[in-house]
């Protein structure tokens, strides 16, 4: 009512709104199969087995980095930099690769006559 008439929601309605939202969205949601491998940053205080739920989303398997702290503690000082770090490596390794994949496709396209 109140978002159909142009007006915001007013602050006691705001949390239940969002559960109500979310819990939608997770209910219409049906993950597919990611094509790569995938890459789980995990607090090391974190119970659930991440193959539970990672395990089969994607085709080339899941990498697993294990990160000090849990849920919360993870993202803030001074935990967070290890985060940084382990991301900036892993996203540094995916980009070496692109680059060979990429080179290496250069290479067979330069060999195809005209």
């Amino acid at each position: 009512m109140y978002l159909r008439t142009g007006r915001s929601i007013p602050l006691p309605l705001r949390v239940p709104y969002h559960i109500g939202q979310s819990g939608r969205a997770r209910r219409a949601y049906w993950p597919q199969i990611y094509p790569g491998r995938l890459v789980l940053l995990r607090a090391v205080e974190n119970p659930r087995d991440p193959f539970k739920r990672w395990g089969g989303m994607g085709a080339e398997g899941l990498e697993i980095h294990e990160i000090p702290g849990n849920h919360d503690t993870m993202i803030r000082e001074p935990l967070v930099q290890e985060v940084a770090a382990k991301l900036n490596q892993v996203l540094r390794r995916a980009q070496a690769a692109l680059m060979v994949m990429l080179l290496n496709a250069h290479a067979l396209f330069s060999l195809m006559p005209d």
